[in-house]
């Protein structure tokens, strides 16, 4: 009985074990999720270019995105068209609030 209280035991601590680490892989995949698909929506984490954007996310939509090229020194505001057969187009819209 001894024997099999033990491997109770030891089921229960690896199950738990398990248990932690599954939940612990999830909580990581969800705020690398959130986190990434921030990117582009604010003027405090701008994509790079639309095409990256794309490339990066292909599930994002044509819309309006933060963009901040290397040479740009700040972000602007612009439409990014993934409808058109080159992704990377864009047109400069202005800031708006």
């Amino acid at each position: 009985m001894d024997k099999l209280n033990e491997l109770i035991e030891q089921i229960d601590k690896y199950m738990n074990e398990f248990e932690f680490k599954y939940l612990k892989v999830e909580a990581e995949k969800n705020a690398m999720a959130i986190k990434q698909s921030q990117f582009g929506n604010n003027e405090f984490k701008p994509i790079q270019s639309c095409d990256h954007l794309k490339q990066a996310y292909p599930s994002k939509k044509s819309g309006y995105y933060w963009i901040k090229d290397k040479c740009m020194k700040d972000p602007l505001r612009m439409f990014c068209n993934f409808n058109l057969p080159k992704t990377s187009s864009y047109s400069y819209v202005g800031y708006t609030e």
